[in-house]
């Protein structure tokens, strides 16, 4: 042990997967402590306040240390105050804006940070937003925040952008005038090291901030995947269209964009780049339209869309149809063309859509149809399993994972029966894996359980996950193998509330 290389110790810590484990490798000794303290600290996860309360703590020794510069991603989406023994004011003060921020902006080389519902009223104020949105992070590529739900918080964020768009009118009349005879109250600037900043900035960012620099307001330059899942109170006109018009304004190209429960409307894909996304999740967006409006044509934008992995237009909420955002027109127009021209689409999920038939599940290319890892039909009524499903299943090589949860055959133990019956009997279908059924009633239909392969054995065994359901192949285990939330990075995720979200809601 004594002999080992830093290589080595650091490759032993890779295979610790708690941060228990890796602290106590790290107490052997000195040379494993500095060995170790780079996988100690890449990934941070706080759960509880007393986390979050001793890391704040000693935020001091940490910068002192230099050990921050290892944080890699910073999560605090599973943050809660139940089982810990605090009360909820308790909890709620420990989280000062000051202190997150200054954390966030102490750790120059974080490349991921998601932030969950139970912390949002921290961005109340703007200290932690502004933190996030400078150039102190160059690294940074991934920002997730889940149930943004709070009118507080929206309000406040929309006010941070609307501050910002002034001062930069602002700015720009002083340059354009030299500076003479403006004097603006909203925006009298000051000189320092050759840079100007306002004077509410520099009061913002020195109070309670008084090590964090100040730096104009701007995105991170390599952020290139969002996920605002379930932020239903974030204003589309406030936030997200200046949001998103920021970013293409400072040439962030996003790739992956989950914006599933948001009440976004065309307005916002004025700003995205069709060509650059892989993975999209529009899953319950009821504020866009396919070809009405004057804004964006969202059936012309999704065309263009070529080099997507991932499509999720999903249109249910909480187990409800929520209506069409698509007519029959354009959802045929996309089915029959645009899917072709995406030769790198994996996950295809077209649940809820009101005018979705069998007829237009026939139109898809083959070409499009082999390439399928995931399908999706769950919610529409009009799709049987005679009229299209078996017939698009011989033709999906592929598939691993097919969801009919509420549709006719989900409905009926005696064609689920009939489709367990086909996937298991015909050899096209051998790599599906996963049938997704309804999972929030008891659905025991008894003969697809004992559904019979030729040789005998048991094919399908059924098991429920929060609220899904699913009938699987024996050895497989179904519950992690599809996310509904869009995963911003190839990995299942670790936190808790990110496991719900992805896997169980």
């Amino acid at each position: 042990m004594q002999s080992l290389t830093t290589e080595l110790i650091d490759r032993i810590t890779s295979f610790c997967h708690t941060t228990q484990e890796k602290a106590r490798l790290g107490r052997v000794n000195r040379r494993y402590y500095y060995a170790s303290r780079r996988r100690l600290f890449n990934k941070v996860t706080i759960t509880s306040p007393q986390q979050y309360k001793s890391f704040i703590n000693h935020l001091e020794l940490f910068q002192q240390t230099d050990v921050l510069r290892f944080v890699r991603t910073l999560d605090l989406s599973s943050y809660t105050v139940r089982g810990s023994g605090w009360t909820e004011h308790q909890a709620k003060t420990t989280v000062v804006a000051a202190d997150l921020a200054r954390w966030i902006s102490l750790c120059r080389f974080l490349q991921q940070l998601v932030i969950g519902d139970e912390l949002m009223y921290v961005f109340v104020e703007p200290d932690v937003m502004r933190a996030i949105f400078t150039t102190d992070h160059p690294f940074l590529q991934v920002i997730d925040f889940t149930g943004f739900c709070d009118q507080k918080v929206t309000q406040a964020m929309a006010d941070l952008f609307q501050q910002q768009q002034q001062q930069t009118c602002n700015k720009k009349i002083d340059n354009d005038n030299n500076g003479v005879g403006l004097e603006s109250p909203l925006l009298v600037s000051t000189t320092l090291g050759q840079q100007q900043y306002s004077v509410s900035d520099l009061a913002d960012a020195t109070d309670g901030l008084d090590r964090m620099d100040v730096h104009e307001w701007k995105m991170p330059p390599r952020l290139t995947q969002l996920s605002f899942h379930l932020c239903m109170a974030l204003s589309p006109s406030l936030f997200f269209a200046p949001f998103f018009e920021r970013l293409a304004s400072n040439g962030n190209t996003i790739t992956r964009l989950d914006l599933a429960y948001t009440p976004i409307t065309n307005q916002v894909f004025t700003h995205v780049q069709p060509s650059s996304l892989t993975h999209l999740n529009l899953q319950g967006c009821r504020g866009i339209h396919c070809c009405s409006g004057n804004e964006t044509n969202m059936a012309r934008f999704l065309r263009q869309c070529t080099n997507l992995v991932e499509l999720n237009l999903n249109m249910h909420f909480n187990g409800v149809a929520m209506g069409n955002q698509f007519c029959g027109s354009c959802l045929a127009g996309f089915l029959r063309r645009d899917v072709g021209n995406m030769h790198q689409l994996s996950v295809l999920d077209l649940g809820g859509q009101a005018h979705l038939t069998d007829d237009l599940l026939n139109s898809i290319p083959t070409s499009t149809l082999s390439k399928l890892h995931y399908f999706s039909v769950a919610y529409s009524q009009a799709v049987t399993l005679d009229g299209s499903m078996t017939g698009l299943l011989d033709k999906m090589h592929q598939l691993e994972y097919l969801n009919v949860t509420r549709t006719s055959i989900n409905a009926s133990p005696r064609l689920l029966s009939l489709l367990l019956s086909h996937c298991s009997s015909n050899s096209n279908t051998g790599q599906l894996q996963v049938v997704e059924v309804d999972g929030t009633k008891s659905v025991s239909p008894n003969q697809p359980q004992q559904q019979q392969s030729p040789s005998g054995k048991n094919e399908w065994c059924f098991s429920q996950q929060g609220r899904r359901g699913y009938y699987a192949r024996p050895g497989v285990d179904p519950r992690f193998k599809y996310s509904q939330k869009l995963l911003l990075l190839d990995e299942q995720p670790q936190s808790p509330m990110m496991k719900y979200w992805s896997f169980s809601h």
